[in-house]
């Protein structure tokens, strides 16, 4: 972690959101998102890519401050010719107010939880890199953070039916990171992080009542409901923008033998860490 320098404010350490995190898009984040918001004492907000770029952001320009402040410097010593890609106007101010306008999104996510009924809050996010879970926590470090995986090779089953791949290029791509940000996660030792729920999907369908407890309890919530296990969703209805789905759900495709033994080249080291089976053609056609 690089060696960042931050006053945060009283009221933003106060701050308990709850942010879902998945390595890959097709982890059942739509599903904890709905597990939390039945619960009627908090609302877990849709994907807000502004926000999730903006902690990006914002965490890679303090922690390239003093960088940035020397570019700057160079080029106004009449140095044009040098590497210009960090040279941002008045650098000192420029992080500073940018750490301001994160934090006071923050306060008006508050506040406008709190004006529809709700002191607790938050997001379900997809495809998050695993690296997000430090810059999240760097400004928001009593943010909750849950850490949702899933096999990858159910992920790309989901991922082929739904159309976000057209081919095992792509496929590889998805296993790639999703290997990448689960490795990074154990090594960074944010599996045993007290603000990280390492949530497993495949416990939350094999055990509804054991994976609701521990969500109730790390969000410090009640009232989860265990009837919205009852029904799929896992594409949008009523609109064109995304492909219309009438039912909400999507069953998930088969893997040929190739795209198998793909996943087994990128994934293998990730899959024995978190006890996930190899598996072949035969066993992974849709169901």
């Amino acid at each position: 972690m690089p060696d960042i320098t931050i006053d945060i404010p009283d009221d933003i350490r106060a701050l308990r959101p709850i942010f879902v995190y998945p390595p890959a898009e097709r982890c059942g984040s739509t599903f904890v998102q709905r597990l939390l918001n039945s619960c009627g004492e908090m609302i877990c907000y849709a994907s807000d890519w502004y926000l999730r770029s903006l902690i990006e952001r914002t965490y890679e320009l303090v922690s390239d401050r003093h960088g940035i402040t020397r570019s700057m410097e160079v080029f106004l010593s009449g140095n044009t010719e040098t590497w210009s890609n960090a040279v941002l106007p008045k650098p000192g101010e420029y992080i500073d107010y940018t750490v301001d306008v994160l934090f006071d999104l923050l306060r008006r996510y508050r506040q406008w939880s709190e004006d529809v009924g709700f002191q607790r809050w938050g997001f379900k996010c997809v495809a998050v890199p695993a690296e997000q879970i430090e810059r999240t926590l760097t400004f928001i470090p009593n943010a909750r953070i849950i850490w949702l995986y899933r096999n990858i090779y159910d992920v790309a089953r989901s991922a082929k039916a739904r159309q976000f791949t057209k081919d095992i290029h792509d496929l590889r791509t998805w296993a790639r990171e999703w290997t990448r940000s689960m490795l990074w996660v154990h090594e960074h030792k944010y599996d045993e992080h007290p603000n990280v729920l390492m949530l497993r999907y495949e416990d939350l369908t094999e055990d509804r009542q054991a994976s609701v407890d521990r969500i109730e309890g790390f969000c410090g919530i009640e009232g989860v409901r265990l009837d919205v296990f009852e029904r799929k969703i896992n594409a949008p209805t009523g609109t064109k923008r995304f492909g219309d789905f009438p039912t909400g759900y999507v069953p998930p495709a088969g893997l040929d033998e190739a795209e198998c033994d793909m996943i087994e080249e990128e994934a293998a080291g990730a899959l024995a860490l978190y006890d996930y089976p190899i598996e072949r053609g035969a066993l992974s056609a849709a169901g």
